[in-house]
């Protein structure tokens, strides 16, 4: 009987693959990105006053994010892009709801919250079907995080655009967020002015 060589390949260990805990660090590190900029960014525009074009410009880097990471090819730097996505997400969100209730005021307020929260609810609907669709229709398993990066750019232009509403000129006059909400609704609270 012939001996049979054995590749010496196949005598190493298999590779280690990373474990929950490893994932799970790895998968936590843009979250604790969009933490420190949720508390960064706001207080970033109240210290400046400006709204719009910061919300704009932290939309886009979102986007710019969400389009980035699914085109390089290290997973390093898809992991960095992933960050700049999942902060931008985050910290836009303090941001945008100063918009609806600086334009609106009333019952008018309340209208718009709803209709954007059920925007918003649609919208949890809709956006897997179409990244599924995207990814089939172009045959390419980018194609859905690509169309979600194009919807978060018209999103940020769109932000700017509230301009061109008057919103600008009254959020100038607002020296917080907090407060220009609230300025809105009720009187703010001794915490809330004086807070900084």
């Amino acid at each position: 009987m012939p001996s049979q060589s054995i590749p010496s390949s196949s005598l190493s260990p298999p590779p280690t693959s990373p474990g929950g805990f490893e994932v799970g660090m790895v998968t936590a590190i843009p979250w604790i990105c969009a933490l420190a900029a949720a508390y960064l960014i706001p207080r970033y525009s109240d210290r400046t006053g400006e709204r719009r074009i910061t919300a704009a410009v932290t939309l886009a880097v979102a986007g710019l994010g969400i389009a980035a990471s699914t085109s390089v090819g290290s997973p390093l730097l898809a992991l960095v892009a992933l960050c700049f996505a999942a902060a931008g997400f985050i910290a836009v969100q303090p941001l945008f709801w100063t918009f609806p209730t600086g334009y609106l005021a009333g019952t008018a307020a309340a209208g718009g919250i709803a209709l954007i929260n059920s925007l918003g609810a649609l919208g949890g609907f809709v956006a897997p079907n179409v990244k599924t669709w995207a990814e089939k229709s172009f045959a390419s398993g980018s194609a859905g995080l690509f169309l979600l990066a194009g919807t978060t750019l018209i999103g940020s232009v769109l932000i700017l655009g509230i301009k061109y509403l008057g919103l600008a000129r009254r959020e100038r006059s607002a020296g917080t967020i907090a407060e220009f909400a609230a300025a809105k609704t009720v009187p703010a609270s001794p915490l809330i002015r004086h807070h900084r």
